[in-house]
């Protein structure tokens, strides 16, 4: 009998998601993203099922994270650029064909990611806004306090 329960409790998930309730967290990661909210790599990873070592988590969350926390480091013109490219990232890979396909890998997602960031990075003024800032602020903010693991940004291991 209980091997029935198990049978009928499956049953009732694919009903589910086969209902609405499963695109209920693609549109809970949708409206992250357009908050900005760094709680979408959760989301992300949930819905694509990412270890904590693949984009969503080991990239996406990580430097999101880090990015707003050390924000006081720079002017207002870089924290409105770390508000607005932290949006474009997000909503790059909602908007993209992967989202709402259900055999995307973690691997194309990484992919995907890291071609959105020289868009998103350029378009929302990382020529204005970080590189010129005044003393190069926010320059050394993203050198000195974002990227402090020298390895994430090009180093290769010796």
């Amino acid at each position: 009998m209980i091997s029935g329960f198990f049978t009928i409790a499956a049953a009732v998930v694919i009903l589910l998601c086969i209902t609405d309730q499963c695109t209920a967290q693609t549109t809970n990661c949708s409206a992250l993203a357009s908050n900005g909210d760094c709680s979408f790599y959760d989301c992300l990873s949930a819905n694509i099922q990412c270890t904590a070592n693949d984009y969503p988590h080991a990239y996406g969350r990580k430097y999101c994270l880090r990015y707003a926390s050390e924000s006081s480091c720079f002017s207002t013109g870089g924290q409105a650029w770390i508000t607005s490219v932290s949006r474009c990232l997000m909503q790059s890979i909602v908007n993209s064909a992967l989202y709402n396909d259900a055999s995307t890998t973690c691997d194309q997602l990484k992919t995907f990611a890291f071609q959105s960031h020289s868009n998103c990075h350029t378009s929302h003024g990382f020529c204005t806004d970080i590189f010129l800032s005044n003393q190069c602020q926010n320059l050394v903010c993203i050198g000195n306090e974002v990227f402090t693991d020298i390895e994430t940004i090009g180093a290769s291991k010796q």
